[in-house]
């Protein structure tokens, strides 16, 4: 294609060409260059537009092409599928009304309702007309869903109607952007071109582009629209919060592409299956699409782990084949200065944050006079959904299932595919981010000794920091080859004074950090280069700071790959690390600070036959790092620091949970106002010296803190739906600290303050901070008296979070269901989890305690058809779950089963939810501990048969011997360990198994009762599967008295069990 002579003059136009002029705006659209100069070669894409007071006839020009729709501005012929008609809205609200998934729901819910209006007596089955009038009310249902479901439909979907309105937006949202952001939005020619040609063949194939960009700020949305606009893509259809959707402006983005979505679907199955229905509805339709991999916005500056709620939408798309495929293109999007950093820290410190609002939004426009630099944007090469989940599946077939896993981690396939999916974006953004001039600033301003820095150091550092960032493979922003000093100039000013401070009237310009807990958001940007070498640094400094010469600070090999291995997963949530593996990486980085000349490494002499001379046997600071002061070293310290603060803060802070002498060992405590306390404690903390850094204190870091240890067991939390209920948590017994008997202090000893002073070993010197015993006094002392304001309010208030059950009613109990049953029991009960419902409601009033729990109050029971739909439930959705018996066999290795046995073990691993199975689900759980599953040698086992419980099992179920139904020649060969025995029965030694606060199973059938049993009998008898002989004896015994009752009422008492 050929090229124009002359690109346009920015005053005539509002866009600069993107590659000089190479590549060419013309009116008509996107010119391509014919050959492509070097990835860093980038231009502004969108820069400062005529202003009324400096131009006024120019101004009313460009307002004048925009609304007449001139040139590329009438955004005609996108690359994709059409969109800005009139008449879209009602297209896409049809087709996602008319979904089969969304019919069935809608019929499913008419048909629960129907049942619950039967049972209430609202409709009698013994009306002659019953069947008429039967019909006429599922109509009527269905019929009112259909509205309420148009009504969210109409509420949710984004309305691309008008394009006089997209060109005004784009016109308005560039003259707002680009009078914050002065220099304009950046990206790379070469991504630009090669995302244009993706789009082209997306296009042919009807295949939408999934674009998942970081979030930092609510300019993210703002600017993909509007690159997309001006390279003639179709906009994406962005997921946005609904608490965005205030008037005006919610209306105005809905018509720019956003789709309002509630913060929390809860149980809400209509709801959560209509955005199934619209996600379904333009995947299918080949319309782009945009969601934020993180959620929301990050308020420090890093990646946040990714978020699977909209993720798990698209993949289910795709795993189920209705939809065919798509491409994700991951987007990176850096700013030199992000407009809300101030308003973060606030809510980082614990100021709860302000609900959005037009009044609100109107004050910030004082913000779009501000000169914050630039925007810069970049793509990753796009990649096909369904290449990486075929990719996934057969990595995930091909290795061999270690269901004994030692660290319990192995999920479900899904969810495996979707974890990978989240980090392999995060990745790709990592890869393509570019490191702005003021994240190079923030960062040598907060790794730097002393109290400030000159101008001509200050340079110096940028430029060392900028070839770090290439060494490590990341991208510098580039300036035109403007020198680092006008650079970091630039830089200083769009920082601004708030931020960064200028000694002036000494031998040189000196600068210091102003904000420092606000420019850690900066510096926080360029951690995930550098991971690997500050926790290398860290684990060393255990070593370092203990001073003296190199051979005093050298360290052993075997202590540094245990405190590398302790503080890697420490921040396993906080940081995504190299593939390789521990050790690979360990060494790799090793290596990489040798060749640095940061350290010296001592290797094996290869005299003895335990060492190599490969081998490394220890490690120590190079000279030439002694020599420069421990610059560089310090660098990679001062990185992770803040984070070790915040982690030794969080278990400090759990120190105060442990009970005072006198008190219930089994109180809850309120979690948020724990968090509350935490953030007190580190304040108090820095202010008096034993905390180095005020980022510490910061929320986020407490959660993520906390979380990890919820994740070890060190804590128990016990979660609740219901409304105004709190979260609680306490110590788990094992890790409470001892008070001394006398003066009831607590002491410095036990696996809590262990770990403690593990965290406290890499954290940094500071005052006092050598002296041990004095440090320990005085933090145990303080910790206490405030963790014993939160016992002494939690005592007081009637109304506070305290409970001996962490699994307070109501409970959330997911039935997975593993077979269907036969049609007699189907007609009555609707599947295996309508007749669990009605045992574990008949269970829940034989614990006699109406005020707690009942058959109509405290139980909330979710179905899930793991053989058919092979759905699972969301593990923070619930409580427990509950496996149901099926004619399949627990042993064998069909993709449901073994999907199945992998859900198991992931609940196994966690803390909180409770494991419930029966029959063939006493076996799977049998399995996903692995143990042997097999057929029984004496065959089958049928109809009601006495169970010889042991003493735990007769405490559990309040029987001294159980007579249940039976149904199964499957058994599980001997109990797997870790589990106590509950009994045993004529044919089946492994009756029952039980681990407190984690599972309860039993061989038999406490669900069956004589109509479920001899129907089932009497088809097993007529397929032969069952022999005359064994018919007959049965038989004889399936009305004898049976005890199912007793053993729902134990599994409800394993779910409140403290």
């Amino acid at each position: 294609m050929p090229h124009s002579a002359e690109p346009p003059s920015p005053t005539l136009t509002p866009d600069l060409d993107i590659l000089g002029d190479q590549v060419t705006i013309h009116p008509g659209g996107y010119v391509e260059p014919s050959s492509l100069q070097d990835e860093s070669q980038e231009r502004n894409l969108v820069e400062h537009m005529a202003r009324f007071r400096d131009s006024p006839l120019e101004f009313l020009r460009e307002v004048s092409l925009h609304l007449s729709g001139s040139g590329w501005r009438a955004y005609d012929d996108v690359i994709g599928q059409p969109i800005y008609y009139s008449g879209f809205t009602e297209h896409v609200k049809a087709e996602v009304m008319s979904t089969p998934m969304l019919r069935n729901v809608i019929s499913q819910l008419a048909e629960k309702r129907l049942a619950v209006e039967e049972q209430q007596g609202l409709l009698l089955s013994s009306d002659a007309q019953s069947t008429s009038k039967r019909s006429q009310r599922q109509n009527a249902i269905e019929t009112s869903l259909q509205e309420v479901a148009e009504k969210m439909t109409d509420e949710m979907i984004c309305k691309f109607e008008s394009k006089r309105f997209i060109r005004g937006a784009y016109y308005v949202c560039t003259q707002l952007l680009t009078r914050a952001y002065h220099q304009g939005i950046h990206c790379s020619a070469q991504e630009v071109l090669r995302l244009r040609s993706v789009a082209e063949e997306a296009s042919k194939k009807k295949q939408s582009i999934i674009f998942l960009p970081c979030h930092r700020s609510h300019v993210d949305y703002v600017s993909l629209q509007l690159i997309c606009y001006r390279l003639g893509l179709a906009l994406p259809t962005v997921i946005a919060g609904d608490n965005l959707n205030f008037p005006l402006v919610g209306q105005f983005l809905q018509n720019a592409g956003a789709m309002w979505i509630r913060r929390s679907f809860g149980d809400d199955v209509l709801y959560t299956t209509l955005v199934q229905s619209y996600i379904d509805t333009l995947l299918h339709n080949g319309y782009n699409f945009e969601c934020f991999i993180e959620g929301g916005r990050s308020r420090v500056g890093k990646l946040l782990p990714p978020k699977f709620g909209i993720l798990r939408f698209i993949v289910d798309t795709i795993m189920s084949g209705r939809v065919e495929d798509a491409i994700i293109c991951p987007v990176s999007t850096q700013y030199d200065k992000v407009i809300e950093t101030e308003g973060y820290v606030n809510e980082l410190l614990g100021i709860p944050k302000k609900k959005e609002n037009l009044v609100d939004f109107l004050s910030a426009s004082s913000v779009l006079s501000l000169k914050l630099g630039r925007v810069d944007v970049r793509f990753h090469e796009p990649w096909s959904l369904k290449g990486f989940v075929q990719q996934q599946q057969t990595r995930m077939t091909s290795v061999p299932q270690r269901l004994n896993d030692t660290e319990g981690t192995i999920p479900d396939v899904r969810t495996r595919i979707l974890r990978t999916l989240g980090y392999k974006v995060l990745s790709d953004i990592n890869a393509v981010s570019v490191v702005m001039p003021t994240a190079l600033i923030g960062t040598v301003l907060l790794t730097l000794r002393g109290r400030g820095v000159g101008k001509e150091e200050l340079v110096r550092r940028v430029d060392w920091l900028s070839d770090r960032v290439r060494a490590k493979g990341g991208r510098v922003a580039h300036f035109a080859g403007l020198p680092t000093s006008v650079v970091v100039e630039r830089g200083l000013e769009v920082l601004g004074p708030g931020l960064v401070g200028l000694i002036e009237g000494l031998g040189e310009e000196t600068y210091y950090a102003v904000d420092r807990f606000q420019l850690s958001f900066y510096r926080n940007m360029t951690i995930h280069l550098f991971i690997s070498e500050a926790l290398v640094s860290a684990g060393m400094y255990t070593r370092v700071k203990q001073g003296g010469g190199p051979d005093n600070q050298r360290i052993s090999y075997r202590p540094l790959y245990d405190q590398v291995s302790f503080l890697s997963q420490l921040f396993r949530g906080e940081f995504i690390y190299p593939t390789e593996g521990l050790i690979v990486n360990l060494d790799k980085t090793l290596t990489g600070l040798e060749n640095d000349n940061v350290i010296k490494m001592i290797r094996g002499s290869g005299h003895s036959q335990s060492e190599s001379p490969s081998e490394i046997v220890s490690v120590e600071l190079s000279a030439a790092e002694r020599l420069c002061g421990r610059e560089n070293f310090d660098f990679y310290c001062f990185l992770i620091w803040p984070f070790i603060e915040a982690s030794w803060l969080g278990a400090v802070s759990l120190l105060g949970l442990t009970p005072p002498l006198g008190i219930d060992d089994e109180i809850w405590l309120d979690q948020k106002q724990m968090q509350e306390k935490a953030q007190l404690l580190g304040k108090t903390l820095y202010h008096q010296g034993d905390l180095s850094y005020f980022e510490a204190v910061n929320k986020e870091a407490l959660k993520n803190a906390l979380e990890r240890f919820e994740d070890e067991g060190i804590v128990l939390v016990a979660r609740s739906r219901r409304a105004r209920s709190a979260t609680v948590m306490k110590l788990a017994p094992e890790w409470t600290p001892e008070r001394d008997k006398a003066t009831g202090a607590i002491l410095p000893k036990g696996r809590l303050w262990d770990f403690t002073e593990l965290i406290a070993q890499s954290r940094r010197e500071g005052k006092n901070r050598r002296d041990g015993a004095t440090v320990s006094t005085r933090v145990l002392k303080l910790t206490d008296k405030i963790g014993s304001e939160l016992f002494e309010k939690a005592l007081s208030s009637p109304d506070t979070a305290i409970s001996s059950t962490p699994m307070q009613p109501p409970l959330r109990i997911a039935i997975l269901e593993c077979d269907t049953p036969l049609d007699g029991t189907r007609a009555k009960y609707g599947g295996y989890g309508g007749v669990f419902t009605a045992l574990l409601r008949a269970g829940a009033d034989a614990l006699n305690e109406p005020d707690v729990i009942s058959s109509d109050k405290g139980l909330e029971i979710s179905k899930w058809d793991v053989v058919n739909e092979r759905q699972y439930p969301e593990l923070n959705d619930i409580d427990g779950i509950l496996i149901t018996g099926s004619r399949f066999s627990a042993f064998e290795d069909t993709p449901w089963i073994v999907q199945l046995v992998e859900f198991v073990s992931s609940v196994l691993a966690q803390h909180r939810v409770r494991v419930i199975g029966v029959c063939f689900g006493h076996q799977i759980v049998g399995r996903a501990l692995g143990a042997t599953v097999k057929r029984s040698k004496v065959g089958w086992e049928v109809s009601v048969l006495p169970v010889t419980l042991t003493s735990a099992g007769k405490e559990l179920f309040h029987k001294p011997n159980l007579s249940l139904h039976q149904m199964h020649r499957d058994i599980v060969l001997a109990y797997p360990s870790g589990v106590t025995d509950l009994g045993h029965s004529a044919r089946c030694a492994t009756q029952g198994m039980h681990a407190p606060r984690r599972l309860i199973t039993v061989q038999g059938h406490p669900e069956f009762n004589e109509g479920i049993v001899r129907e089932l009998l009497e088809s097993r008898h007529r397929q032969g599967i069952f022999d005359d002989e064994t018919y007959e004896d049965a038989i004889k015994r399936v009305g004898n008295q049976q005890d199912g009752v007793a053993v729902a009422a134990g599994f409800l008492r394993f779910l409140m069990e403290e």
